[in-house]
């Protein structure tokens, strides 16, 4: 970081740090500044925005899980398989695990070049339709090992 970078973040991590007894969204606009900033929330800014806001590394952490729209790393797709009940039972641990083996990766990583990011989902709320697989907020139903082979193609070609 140059110098006019650090003072950047030295005056915004004191603007937040004013604020007494900062609430989820005071948390929440903080990350989200960090992100717009640089476009992701490394592990670095999490342990300054916990210490800033006078909280746990642990809960920043948890924050941006709960919040799709912030990330801990820079990626260009998002892969989420379903394992809720259902899904499981039709399938979707197989499929998990052949995005990992396809992908050299294992759940909540990105990629080497940083174009994917796999999660997963409790429940996507169409569990007769499964194994269901979210790529870039779009859901995918009946999902097998084969169309998930086509469905990566297709991104790689973005």
């Amino acid at each position: 970081m140059n110098k006019n970078n650090e003072t950047f973040w030295e005056e915004m991590f004191t603007y937040y740090a004013q604020i007494k007894n900062p609430s989820q969204e005071d948390i929440v606009a903080l990350l989200r500044e960090i992100q717009e900033s640089i476009g992701c929330i490394p592990k670095d800014f999490q342990e300054r925005a916990a210490l800033c806001m006078n909280t746990s590394p642990a809960l920043i952490s948890t924050i941006i899980k709960r919040y799709p729209s912030l990330k801990e790393e820079s990626f260009q797709h998002e892969i989420r398989v379903c394992t809720g009940p259902c899904c499981t039972l039709k399938g979707s641990l197989e499929i998990q695990k052949e995005l990992q083996d396809l992908l050299h990766i294992k759940t909540n990583q990105v990629t080497k070049d940083q174009r994917i990011y796999l999660t997963t989902q409790c429940c996507m709320k169409h569990c007769k339709k499964g194994p269901n697989l979210m790529v870039d907020g779009k859901v995918f139903h009946g999902v097998t090992k084969e169309r998930l082979k086509e469905l990566l193609h297709n991104l790689s070609s973005l």
